[in-house]
């Protein structure tokens, strides 16, 4: 009984230990499988097991790495960090950090590191799933330098904006680019007739100096090839370069990038970036390189364009004072003229001296009251001031006559307006004057002369001076009358208000008396 009794036990046993072998091959497949560095930390500091993946990736046999510690293998700046989680996990946590780690040939990768307290053997030890997040990292300096650029050119651009000083904003690209390509030096070369000058610099050995050097294009071959080939240039080791070491006082420059400056598809410049160590200059750098130059070129054509405008602008102004001082000069030949005729028509007629003047002060300040611009009333002004200047035909002993005219007197007097047009028509006013002392007896039905016009068809400026005519003649003495005074001569505007004259004229006139206290200068 006892033989068949062991018999099973034994059975049991094998069954046992085949299971647990079973179990321990599945798990070390899977701890083999795992593409990422497994490793097993034991607490008396030192490693109890790990994967292949983690003796390839530091380079190490297992045998030298289980003679390892925790510090043999994390980065000396990370030290610190691993102490630290080490007695949190110890504590019962599951910690997540970014680590780095040594390899056996010095190499250090970037690592993301997920930890926990496990039972290893009956013992508690930690286990480490370890991750390499080299391409991780890389992406993320790379999205990092692509948004310090994005930044930067932002920054460009709201200079670029906000002011139209070209120094202050190349100031202001040089000390951006240095946030995405480091330099010693950097400077903005424009040309001018053919030769390049130090526009704008920083970082140069005595940029005041360096400011106030030039040199003709043709003369510098790195310039040269700028210009032919329009496209970025790198020097790796700029005093390798004949062309480079050409130039007097560079030769603590290394490395070396130089740009065109490209406007409208013409280069007006070059940008040059300065460092003291040999190869720190790649495609990549030139890119960047490139997309600030292009900034560089659209400010210089900004403050082009500024430039020309105010000399544009400046042009424009003194073409618009001469012009100006021509038109006044115009306006007082003009005036001294008008005041010639009208002191020559009112020498022929002592009567009607003064009238002309007076229908003026009337007709401008009825002008005014209606809102008329300035401008139009001064037309207004010069056109009153001669309105009668055809009774220079006239004779003057009918001018003069005491009593009542006969018709063939009256059918002198009346072509008067058509006189004085034929002789005004002659002059270039700035304003209708010919046309205004031709309408000014013209009336809305048609009733008026020379060429009975109705309505609309007589010009604003000649219903005016109508309207002012008839009250100054009416309210004046007059050698074949006497003086009837200014309320008969608004009664008769009033009661021929939109028959005769122009509504709105007469009610300026109207309120103008009756309301403002305008008085008549009648003698």
């Amino acid at each position: 009984m006892q033989d068949k009794w062991g018999q099973e036990e034994n059975a049991e046993r094998k069954r046992a230990e085949e299971a647990l072998r079973a179990s321990e091959q599945r798990y070390r497949q899977l701890f083999e499988g795992i593409g990422d560095a497994v490793m097993v930390y034991g607490s008396q500091g030192r490693f109890l097991d790990c994967n292949e993946a983690t003796l390839q990736r530091l380079g190490y046999s297992r045998e030298e790495f289980f003679r390892l510690g925790a510090a043999d293998i994390v980065h000396p700046d990370f030290r610190p960090l691993m102490k630290d989680n080490l007695k949190r996990i110890w504590a019962g946590e599951t910690t997540v950090v970014e680590s780095a780690q040594r390899c056996r040939d010095g190499r250090v990768i970037p690592v993301e590191v997920i930890a926990r307290m496990i039972e290893y053997q009956r013992e508690p030890a930690i286990l480490a799933v370890v991750r390499d997040i080299t391409e991780r990292k890389r992406a993320e300096d790379e999205i990092r330098r692509y948004l310090e650029r994005i930044e930067a050119l932002w920054e460009i651009d709201k200079a670029i904006i906000s002011t139209l000083d070209l120094t202050e904003v190349l100031d202001i690209i040089l000390e951006e680019l240095e946030r995405v390509i480091p330099y010693h030096s950097a400077g903005i070369f424009l040309f001018s007739d053919d030769v390049a000058k130090l526009t704008a610099g920083r970082g140069f050995p005595d940029l005041e100096r360096a400011l106030q050097v030039s040199f003709p294009v043709e003369e510098d071959a790195l310039a040269r090839e700028l210009l032919r080939e329009k496209r970025p240039l790198v020097l790796a080791d700029a005093q390798a370069d004949e062309r480079f070491r050409a130039r007097a006082g560079t030769g603590y420059v290394r490395s070396w990038i130089g740009v065109p400056l490209i406007a409208k598809g013409k280069a007006v410049g070059f940008l040059t970036i300065d460092h003291r160590e040999p190869g720190v200059y790649d495609e990549e750098s030139a890119e960047m390189a490139q997309a600030f130059a292009g900034q560089v070129a659209i400010a210089i054509e900004n403050a082009r364009l500024y430039e020309e405008a105010q000399q544009e602008l400046a042009e424009r102004k003194r073409a618009e004072e001469e012009l100006r001082q021509s038109f006044e000069k115009l306006r007082r030949t003009l005036e001294g003229t008008v005041h010639a005729l009208a002191s020559a028509v009112e020498m022929r007629d002592s009567y009607t001296a003064g009238h002309q003047r007076r229908v003026t002060q009337l007709a401008c300040a009825i002008a005014k009251e209606m809102g008329l611009p300035e401008e139009q009333i001064e037309g207004m002004r010069m056109s009153g001031l001669i309105h009668d200047l055809g009774k220079i035909n006239v004779p003057a002993e009918i001018l003069s006559k005491p009593g009542r005219l006969t018709d063939l007197q009256w059918g002198m007097i009346k072509p008067h307006s058509q006189a004085g047009y034929d002789i005004l028509i002659t002059i270039e006013f700035p304003w209708p004057v010919a046309e205004i002392v031709l309408q000014h007896h013209e009336r809305l039905d048609g009733s008026g002369y020379p060429a009975g016009l109705l309505g609309e068809e007589i010009l604003l400026e000649a219903r005016i001076l109508g309207v002012a005519d008839v009250v100054e003649a009416m309210a004046s003495h007059r050698p074949y009358r006497s003086a009837r005074g200014i309320d008969k001569a608004l009664e008769e505007i009033s009661q021929n208000r939109g028959v005769l004259y122009d509504p709105e004229v007469v009610d300026a006139c109207l309120k103008l008396f009756t309301e403002k206290g305008f008085k008549l200068d009648t003698v």
